[in-house]
C-alpha cells in the first residue's frame, strides 16, 4: 500500500471573483504540507448541473449530494499523510457554501472566505469583456443556489447594464 493516496479532511478557500484567491492558493501550494486544487472543473460542472436541473423544473438533490460527496472525496486525496488538500472553489461553487459544509464530515470543515471591497471588485470586473460576461453568468445563476428577495428574483439580468448588476 505504499502508493495508496492518503485522505485527510480538506481545507476550503471560498471567494468572490478577482480578490487575490489564486495568489493565496499558489502561495499555500508552495508549502510541503499543502496540495492546492484551484477551481477544479468537477465542482464547477456539478454547480452547472444543479443549475440546469433546477432551471428544467427537476430536482436531483439526492443525486447531486452523492456526486458532490464523491468529488470531494477524490479532491481530498494527497500523496503523503503530512499533506492536506486545499480546495479553491470557483465563485459559482461558492454559491453552494452551505451545502459544502453540510456534506463535509461533522467538525472537520475548515476554510476561509476571501473577498475584496466593492470598488476593487468593480474595477476588476470592468477591466475586460470576458470578466463582465463571467460575472453576468454568476449573477444569473445565483437564484439557483440561494434565496434572493422576490423583488430581485423577478429582474432579468439580460436587461441590466454592468453597473446595475454590480
Amino acid at each position: 500500500k505504499k502508493n495508496t493516496p492518503v485522505t485527510n479532511a480538506p481545507r476550503y478557500l471560498f471567494h468572490t471573483s478577482f480578490c487575490g484567491s489564486t495568489l493565496l492558493a499558489n502561495c499555500l501550494n508552495t508549502l510541503p504540507s499543502c496540495l492546492a486544487y484551484k477551481e477544479p472543473n468537477s465542482l464547477f460542472t456539478l454547480a452547472k448541473l444543479k443549475t440546469a436541473s433546477l432551471a428544467g423544473g427537476t430536482s436531483m438533490t439526492r443525486k447531486w449530494h452523492d456526486l458532490m460527496k464523491m468529488a470531494l472525496f477524490f479532491l481530498s486525496k494527497t500523496f503523503t499523510p503530512s499533506e492536506t488538500a486545499l480546495i479553491k472553489h470557483s465563485p459559482v461553487d461558492t454559491f453552494s457554501l452551505n451545502e459544502f459544509v453540510a456534506i463535509s464530515p461533522q467538525g472537520q470543515t475548515r476554510g476561509i472566505f476571501l473577498y475584496s471591497d466593492l470598488k476593487t471588485l468593480l474595477s476588476s470586473v470592468f477591466q475586460a469583456g470576458n470578466r463582465r460576461n463571467w460575472y453576468r453568468y454568476c449573477i444569473s445563476i445565483l437564484p439557483s443556489f440561494t434565496r434572493v428577495p422576490d423583488i430581485l428574483a423577478k429582474i432579468s439580468v439580460k436587461n441590466l447594464s454592468d453597473a446595475e448588476i454590480a
